[in-house]
């Protein structure tokens, strides 16, 4: 089969490996569509904790068809399609106990510390399955990304009719800030681009600024007759944005920072979040809503396909990462594995 392998940080090319082996509490699955996640961005070009073993198979965002089912998976049929919550716990530690299973320390990543699915076949394990047959795999894809959009939501605990801020429209933030609206929030998103801006006020924002242009800070206390935002949420992992999303947090807000910034330094205003009793908190993964996901994607309250931009074959993989690292007037991109199986690719 072939797979596209990240062999060192910065180079990643496809190879011809043998089929994986599957374990008995495994699904072995044949990739459908997978998504290119800015998160694959950072880890190609900048590496990440964990990351030690080379080659590893990368891609986390996956809808794949069952092929063969370990002995110890139940609940799952030969042909089923499901997504699948990439971030992988033991289940057995103090994090996983307490119902934190994305802090635990013990866990391994789909596509970072464990082969992923940018590949002809993967094997994940079954408890991270979610079946999804019936939709379409375009959608269902958009399932695990929006999972981590309401987890990140859910972060701000904010209430219903607060006002917060999304900074960043990119496929993350077009998802947060629907994630939000369904949630009953005041949703306002600062992005300089104009494309973006564009998709973030067709799917539904409240407001939506040119950061390059306008104050967001003032647009917010327009809109609140001076009080300030509930909350800010940062997904852009630009940091001179991380460093606006604490100093336009008001007294008493949460600022979560969802972005990844890589290996920068982010210049923090500590006495403004001392002063105001800022709650600034870091958000990863989904905390598992994927059934929440599931169902607004099903229901259509949500409008996954609009963030998507193009759908190309797993064989331009390598040039559409590096699109995505360049290009910000663009979308989710997606990966259909059913246009390209045609041997090794590029």
């Amino acid at each position: 089969m072939r797979a596209f392998q990240m062999q060192a940080i910065g180079q990643a090319a496809f190879r011809d490996l043998l089929a994986p082996r599957l374990g008995q509490a495994e699904l072995l699955l044949r990739p459908i569509v997978t998504g290119i996640c800015s998160t694959d961005v950072h880890v190609l070009n900048e590496g990440a904790a964990g990351v030690r073993d080379f080659p590893v198979t990368m891609g986390h965002e996956v809808v794949g068809e069952v092929v063969e089912i370990g002995d110890l998976a139940a609940g799952f049929a030969v042909g089923d399609h499901v997504v699948v919550e990439p971030l992988l716990p033991c289940g057995g530690c103090e994090h996983c106990r307490r119902g934190l299973p994305n802090l635990c320390q013990s866990s391994t990543h789909l596509g970072i510390t464990r082969h992923g699915c940018f590949a002809d076949l993967v094997t994940v394990p079954a408890r991270q399955a979610t079946i999804v047959s019936g939709i379409n795999p375009l959608a269902a894809l958009m399932i695990e990304p929006l999972a981590c959009a309401l987890h990140f939501v859910t972060k701000t605990s904010a209430n219903a009719g607060d006002t917060v801020v999304v900074l960043g429209a990119g496929p993350a933030g077009l998802l947060t800030m629907q994630a939000a609206k369904v949630s009953g929030l005041t949703v306002v998103v600062s992005e300089p681009s104009a494309f973006r801006r564009n998709l973030a006020n067709d799917l539904g924002a409240d407001a939506v600024v040119d950061p390059t242009r306008e104050d967001v800070g003032d647009v917010v206390n327009r809109l609140t007759g001076g009080l300030g935002a509930r909350a800010v949420i940062e997904v852009s992992g630009v940091p001179s944005v991380v460093s606006q999303a604490v100093s336009l947090a008001a007294p008493g807000s949460t600022v979560v920072l969802a972005g990844v910034c890589g290996h920068a330094t982010v210049g923090v205003d500590t006495d403004r979040i001392v002063a105001r009793e800022v709650c600034v908190v870091g958000a990863l993964a989904s905390r598992w809503q994927f059934g929440r996901a599931r169902q607004l994607v099903m229901s259509g309250a949500v409008d996954v396909t609009r963030a998507v931009s193009g759908v190309h074959p797993l064989g331009d993989v390598g040039r559409m990462l590096s699109v995505v690292r360049d290009d910000k007037n663009i979308g989710k991109i997606l990966l259909d594995h059913r246009l390209d199986d045609s041997g090794v690719g590029e």
